[in-house]
């Protein structure tokens, strides 16, 4: 399985800077509700209002969003916890193909059900029976394919709600994903939340949710003015703090990285399915400075991974590296091998032109291992005779 993203929002906020883009100003990400971690996605559009983020299906070879044509199937989760109905279907997730159209579309009725849409959001292709209740968090996974007659499915907590053949869900590959009311349908209001989103390239995420690593000292490589602190700031006005605290170089090969907080500080056990690591990154004014994003491991092996050359711009971009295996050798990932997790940047401009580092940190898809039941009486009683 290729997870080519994963989000919980854990950044706190949206814009190009950040995890994923807000629209409407009914889209906020909060702390009040929330199925793990310290933040979620709020959507609280107003009648025809609409009110979503913008999560990329992919990042280049660069680490930017991706804004070239995707994969031709995906499938996606993400959990949703409804505080109020809409009083008519309105729409949840909308999977975006390359020309920026509506390929599929999940939508929420008055009574709880959810209902499948293909291409253009004009032809239902199936109601569910189950009836979604308020304050409950539900994982809603999605399977959405490129074609003319193609086949579909949507799951609530791991069971198959609706799916079908034979639909059409545009000719063109996807793009990215809109979580939130996008576009309006029926001028109808709600309040929904949602957190620990997946998508993959190969087959259903499965359970899961996203832990943030954030930096907790200076790592092998320190070229860069500043050190670990400029660049642990998660949350403010865009998701970090940006000039106030940053590394900063005009100084071409210099490499900068931060160690991060462990696994167990971070809450993260069981399996590891991915791991997430972001910079975000501008140049300070004149020609683009290339810069690269740069994660390194010492466990089970030391080894540095650079993306390509990313150009930067005037604006902090967020830079991004998704990887299902541990660099350093090619197995899966354990907590050993993210507990030794160092990311940063290199400058790779031959002119002195300054780049600026803000924010460094990594996020984890995670499966917690499930927790035994306490032995009774009669188990131990059992057991103790066993042994």
């Amino acid at each position: 399985m290729a997870i080519t993203n994963i989000c919980g929002f854990e950044t706190g906020a949206g814009g190009t800077d950040n995890e994923c883009t807000l629209t409407g100003a009914g889209a906020t990400i909060q702390t009040t509700t929330k199925r793990t971690g310290a933040y979620a996605l709020k959507c609280l559009p107003v009648t025809t209002a609409t009110a979503y983020a913008i999560l990329p299906d992919a990042y280049t070879a660069t680490g930017a969003d991706s804004v070239v044509s995707g994969p031709a199937t995906l499938w996606c989760r993400f959990y949703l916890n409804i505080a109020s109905l809409p009083s008519a279907a309105e729409v949840i997730f909308t999977a975006i193909d390359d020309t920026i159209s509506v390929k599929f579309e999940i939508r929420l009725d008055q009574n709880g059900n959810i209902l499948a849409y293909g291409v253009s959001g004009t032809t239902l292709l199936g109601t569910g029976s189950k009836v979604l209740s308020t304050a409950t968090w539900y994982r809603i996974e999605v399977r959405t394919e490129t074609g003319g007659s193609v086949a579909w499915e949507v799951k609530i907590d791991g069971t198959s709600e609706i799916s079908g053949s034979g639909a059409n869900t545009s000719s063109n590959n996807h793009q990215n994903f809109r979580l939130g009311k996008s576009p309006n349908r029926n001028g109808s209001g709600y309040e929904c939340y949602f957190d620990d989103f997946a998508c993959s390239d190969s087959a259903y995420p499965g359970a899961g949710a996203v832990a943030v690593i954030r930096p907790n000292g200076n790592g092998n490589y320190t070229a860069w003015t500043g050190v670990y602190t400029d660049v642990d700031d998660l949350v403010s006005q865009a998701g970090n703090d940006g000039t106030t605290t940053m590394w900063s170089t005009s100084t071409n090969l210099n490499a900068e990285t931060a160690a991060l907080e462990s696994c167990a500080t971070a809450g993260i056990s069981g399996t590891i399915n991915a791991v997430k690591t972001i910079t975000v990154v501008k140049r300070t004014s004149g020609q683009a400075t290339n810069i690269q994003h740069r994660l390194r491991v010492t466990s089970p092996g030391t080894a540095d991974t650079d993306l390509t050359d990313y150009a930067t711009t005037t604006s902090f971009i967020l830079l991004a590296s998704v990887r299902v295996v541990n660099p350093s050798g090619g197995a899966a990932w354990d907590t050993a091998g993210v507990d030794s997790l160092e990311v940063g940047v290199e400058h790779t401009q031959s002119q002195s032109r300054q780049a600026d580092c803000t924010l460094v940190c990594a996020m984890v898809d995670f499966t917690a291992a499930p927790i035994s039941p306490p032995l009774n009486i009669n188990q131990a009683i059992i057991r103790s005779n066993y042994w």
